[in-house]
């Protein structure tokens, strides 16, 4: 009996310790992201009005180059307004409350403009979704930094002296099916009233194909009441001014399989900000057995939300359920 009950002690205590090292890697992940956010994120709620100007350069694979600015007034998370100008092409984006109004001038959107819309707001992230898989010291652009990578390869660098970020690698979809590390460098930080503010921007894959800087920041302008009127002819949407970031499964259960069968169930359902499953439909059958069991299974599913803009947002989705019963 006792080295069953020593095996078993072992086992449970070594359980405990990973589930605690795995605590102190999330804690320490959201401490450095929040210390971040309070050193140098100027979009919270109740902060100062600001006006931003920027220029930036867009370079591309052939080594073209195209310039062009950026200004953004921000009154609050509900009252703002974007603008981007390149050349013949501009695009004015005005946010009044939960809705947002999208203008496009000129010639066709160029590819990046998503890229660079997103680009000013790098803390704009759910902590959630950045579950740390290894933690290590590194030097990026020679900061002496403190970073974690996720186990989808995504990643954050923050400087260890003020908390500031250094570099964030995302993974990004390319013309819908190549995906891509997309890696953006903050550097040339200056203090702005009470925040430590990145003026120097560069991002791409293995080297800079998107270069911008911060050339005018000043906080509480007189703010016409006009910018935040939603332009004429804009588009009104509730959709995502920057990449929606569909839902994840964190928990599942399999169906109970009644009977036999052999196929699979297609259903359609909305996956609400409250992470379940939602108006779930049978769009393909197998019996109506298998189909009732499908769909109590996915009630139960659990979900981190689908995410964009900085909200948490209802999404409609597939699901497919496989019935191998013999």
């Amino acid at each position: 009996m006792s080295p069953t009950r020593v095996f078993i002690t072992t086992v449970v205590a070594a359980l405990l310790t990973s589930t605690s090292f795995a605590k102190q890697k999330d804690e320490e992940a959201s401490a450095l992201i929040e210390r971040a956010r309070q050193a140098s994120d100027i979009r919270r709620d109740g902060d100062a009005p600001f006006r931003l100007k920027a220029t930036f350069r867009v370079i591309g694979d052939d080594g073209s180059k195209v310039e062009g600015t950026y200004t953004e007034f921000w009154n609050s998370s509900e009252q703002w307004r974007k603008e981007i100008v390149q050349g013949d092409f501009r695009r004015t984006i005005v946010g009044e409350g939960r809705k947002v109004w999208t203008l496009d001038d000129g010639p066709s959107p160029p590819e990046w403009i998503d890229k660079l819309v997103r680009l000013w707001e790098p803390l704009k992230l759910r902590t959630v979704e950045w579950k740390p898989a290894k933690l290590l010291d590194r030097n990026p652009v020679g900061v002496a930094s403190r970073c974690f990578n996720t186990s989808e390869g995504e990643g954050l660098c923050f400087d260890k002296a003020s908390g500031t970020l250094v570099q964030k690698t995302v993974s990004l979809v390319i013309h819908d099916k190549e995906l891509v590390d997309w890696s953006c460098l903050y550097r040339d930080y200056r203090r702005f009233g009470d925040r430590d503010i990145a003026t120097l921007y560069q991002c791409g894959q293995k080297h800079p194909q998107v270069e911008a800087a911060i050339s005018n920041l000043a906080f509480r302008p007189e703010l016409d009441p006009a910018l935040f009127t939603p332009p004429a002819n804009a588009k009104e949407s509730r959709s995502c001014v920057g990449p929606m970031h569909p839902p994840k499964v964190i928990r599942q259960t399999e169906p109970d399989s009644p009977g036999k069968g052999d196929g699979t169930v297609a259903m359609s359902t909305i996956i609400g900000v409250d992470g379940r499953a939602h108006d779930i439909k049978v769009t393909r059958s197998v019996d109506n057995d298998y189909d009732h069991a499908a769909v109590e299974a996915l009630r139960k599913w659990q979900f981190i939300p689908a995410w964009c803009d900085g909200e948490p947002r209802e999404v409609l989705i597939s699901v497919e359920m496989v019935s191998h019963v013999q």
